[in-house]
């Protein structure tokens, strides 16, 4: 769990329909899951669909055509591991918009 969420303050103290105690653990959840995206789009350098990185504004197919997996232990930073892509019928190729 993020330390930030760790500090929220909960006053109400009921044991059913707890909507402080539900709001802080959803808060610590999306700290979680914002840490992880942010750790894998820092780690692809490049720009492919969606994710745009003015830094690297082009595709790297050869370092990044993988999957990403971001994984998390219990009190550490995000880790960042890659699997293989399978290609099947369509090769990958370049997005182009409005040409």
């Amino acid at each position: 769990m993020s330390g930030h969420a760790l500090r929220v303050g909960i006053w109400d103290t009921a044991r059913s329909f707890n909507t402080e105690l539900v709001a802080a653990l959803e808060l610590a959840n999306l700290l979680d899951i914002a840490e992880c995206m942010l750790a894998s789009g820092l780690s692809r350098q490049e720009s492919r669909g969606a994710h745009q990185r003015l830094d690297f504004p082009d595709r790297d197919d050869e370092r990044f055509l993988v999957h990403q997996l971001t994984l998390r232990e219990p009190d550490g930073p995000p880790r960042v591991e890659t699997l293989p892509v399978t290609l099947t019928r369509w090769p990958p190729g370049e997005r182009v918009y409005g040409r």
